[in-house]
């Protein structure tokens, strides 16, 4: 069991727990429409009658809005106290007979003799060590797609900046870690109006949980693009992802072959996983500042390292671009060392708003 799974286990998470009511559930349908049709170039009625794999499910949402589009699941999730709300959420929606099987495996210990239309790995490949290892099973079980989700190591800096405010907080402030109340009052006053913000059909408590308090994302999670397409088997290939920053299928004659300018578009896309926003364009200096300091901030949040020891305000000054000013000054508020000034700067400044893109999606299909 690798420690993200013993972590949840030992907690209860739902990682992507969902709103319940049926206007989030509506908006959570419509983004996964939007996320396969519009990022990962696959119409939903692809779907119709084809057989999935489904590695972490979790609570089933995601792999019911795919029965829903005609699709048969097989489901791996090792979490077995979400079996039954799995098995429930199905016939809620009269799809048990699109839900072929529920196994309690991990991605590491299953096996199939079967292959499938498509393989889903979403959300956890992050948190285990040899991911490459298993991306390469993946593709063992699929005979068309395999999609998976990974840490961009450019897009996680805004939210590893969150994890950092929020352990710096919870230690100047003296706060109980085990006290689950504290905590969250805390998260609410520092982020809740940020996330509201978002839209996002996911719950707050989930996401402080799995995001804020996670000691399992630390800088080995993080991967860069080149990782996966540098060790892709000659038979399979890059096909589309999310954020959709490849720009090949535009303006381009039927004929080109796009993948030779695949890491031109995605190089040229780090400033817009960073912050999100199209018009930021930082210098390659910033760029790789940004990736050391991110990995810091995620191992210091972690509780691996003390971010003091290894880098200062006076460090930033490389920072000129004008998102990253707000960065700089306030890694300056915490030398004064009055963390409720340094938390009204945060929540104030524009880099309060900033997510960035720290998840990304990856579709790859045999040529």
């Amino acid at each position: 069991m690798n420690d993200q799974l013993d972590f949840y286990n030992k907690n209860k998470i739902n990682p992507v727990e969902i709103k319940s009511d049926k206007k989030f559930f509506n908006l959570h349908h419509h983004q996964r429409r939007n996320l396969y049709e519009n990022h990962l170039k696959i119409p939903i009625s692809w779907f119709q009658n084809k057989d999935f794999l489904e590695f972490g499910p979790n609570s089933g949402d995601n792999a019911l809005i795919t029965c829903m589009w005609g699709g048969n699941g097989i489901l791996v999730e090792p979490h077995s106290f979400v079996h039954t709300q799995i098995q429930q959420l199905f016939e809620k929606y009269e799809l048990e007979h699109n839900l072929q099987e529920i196994y309690s495996e991990t991605l590491e210990i299953f096996e199939s003799n079967r292959t499938f239309d498509l393989v889903i790995a979403e959300g956890f490949l992050h948190a285990i060590s040899n991911r490459i290892e298993m991306l390469m099973k993946l593709f063992r079980f699929s005979h068309d797609k395999v999609i998976i989700t990974y840490s961009n190591c450019y897009g996680f800096f805004f939210e590893s900046l969150k994890r950092f405010v929020f352990r710096k907080a919870i230690q100047m402030k003296n706060i109980d870690e085990k006290n689950w109340s504290l905590l969250l009052d805390l998260a609410e006053d520092i982020f809740r109006n940020a996330f509201e913000k978002l839209k996002t059909a996911r719950t707050f408590e989930s996401w402080v949980k799995d995001v804020l308090l996670n000691p399992c994302i630390t800088s080995e999670s993080l991967n860069d693009l080149p990782d996966f397409l540098e060790k892709l088997p000659p038979n399979w290939k890059y096909y589309s992802g999310s954020p959709a920053w490849d720009l090949s299928f535009l303006y381009c004659w039927y004929k080109d072959i796009k993948e030779e300018n695949i890491m031109e578009y995605y190089l040229q896309s780090i400033p817009f996983f960073i912050t999100g926003k199209h018009e930021d364009s930082f210098s390659s200096i910033e760029v790789a500042k940004i990736k050391s300091l991110t990995e810091l901030m995620l191992d210091f949040s972690s509780n691996i390292n003390q971010v003091e020891d290894r880098i200062s305000a006076s460090d930033l000054t490389v920072f000129q671009q004008k998102s990253l000013i707000d960065v700089k000054n306030l890694f300056w508020s915490f030398q004064t060392s009055n963390i409720d000034y340094t938390l009204d700067f945060y929540k104030d400044s524009c880099i309060s708003d900033f997510w960035g893109m720290p998840h990304h999606y990856v579709c790859f299909s045999l040529r």
